[in-house]
């Protein structure tokens, strides 16, 4: 989670370990519309050119949690125990939600991209918004997520064979570059 605050993205949020017992309510987040009477993952946040804030982020079924300062430098994404949150802290306004399992997130700086992976497909993020969305990468599980020249490479789990494969994604298209049998075009 190392990633996940920077020295340079402190000024903006800050971690939270548990909801305020005082001050003003916090700002709800959730992706069902359930449990936002329940304390999730906590942030609070100091936009530049407004009022303070608290949000409390309900989580989802994957490991991840941290808050990533999207490539814009203006937003951020919150992931909640792998629900993932895109939110503006200037405005409090959700730009959408996604994921739910969530495990990894991986930085590339040179393309300004943020990665991030669940049990099965991979998400990339840019200054424009989301550049993609992988087609099923997994049958049940991805780990060793890297950067490697112009792909995403790591591995996922064949449970037919009870093994890690590798792969290779295209981190300009999203696109699998390589898998010697591809499982699901057997169904």
């Amino acid at each position: 989670m190392s990633d996940a605050v920077t020295i340079s993205d402190s000024a903006l949020f800050e971690i939270l370990p548990g909801l305020p017992g005082v001050g003003p309510i916090p700002e709800a987040f959730s992706a069902t519309g359930q449990g936002t009477q329940s304390e999730g993952f906590v942030v609070h946040f100091h936009p530049r050119t407004s009022e303070s804030w608290i949000g409390n982020f309900q989580g989802g079924d994957g490991s991840l949690d941290g808050v990533f300062l999207y490539p814009d430098k203006r937003t951020v994404i919150v992931v909640s125990r792998g629900q993932a949150y895109h939110v503006d802290p200037q405005s409090r306004s959700l730009l959408r939600h996604f994921g739910g399992c969530i495990t990894t997130m991986v930085k590339d700086d040179a393309r300004s991209l943020l990665i991030f992976a669940d049990w099965t497909h991979l998400w990339a993020f840019d200054t424009t918004g989301q550049r993609w969305e992988s087609e099923r990468v997994s049958i049940d599980g991805i780990r060793n997520l890297r950067i490697e020249a112009d792909s995403i490479v790591g591995e996922d789990f064949d449970p037919t064979g009870e093994k890690w494969r590798k792969f290779s994604v295209s981190l300009e298209t999203g696109k699998l570059k390589n898998r010697l049998l591809n499982f699901f075009t057997r169904w």
